[in-house]
């Protein structure tokens, strides 16, 4: 269940107009502090394009950002045009 409250929690987050960036805290409490297995799944999202990781959450304070979300993980944004993209 972790690692799809992770993507969910992710999502909704995003969708609901935060600015993309999250905290160590805010990973933990999605991913069940399951962290060789958020690590993991932040490392796929990344590649595929959908954050960027800013710093790894294991050495990051609770309230360190350390991913910014540049696009929904695998699903279309029930708002038309958001997330905005970058020209």
């Amino acid at each position: 269940m972790g690692l799809l409250a992770l993507k969910n929690g992710l999502n909704d987050y995003f969708i609901d107009g935060e600015n993309g960036l999250f905290t160590k805290s805010v990973l933990g409490s999605l991913g069940d502090n399951d962290w060789p297995a958020i690590i993991k799944q932040l490392e796929e999202w990344q590649r595929r394009g959908l954050l960027k990781i800013l710093k790894n959450p294991e050495q990051a304070t609770n309230d360190e950002f350390c991913i910014e979300m540049l696009d929904l993980i695998d699903m279309k944004s029930p708002i038309p045009g958001w997330p905005p993209k970058n020209a």
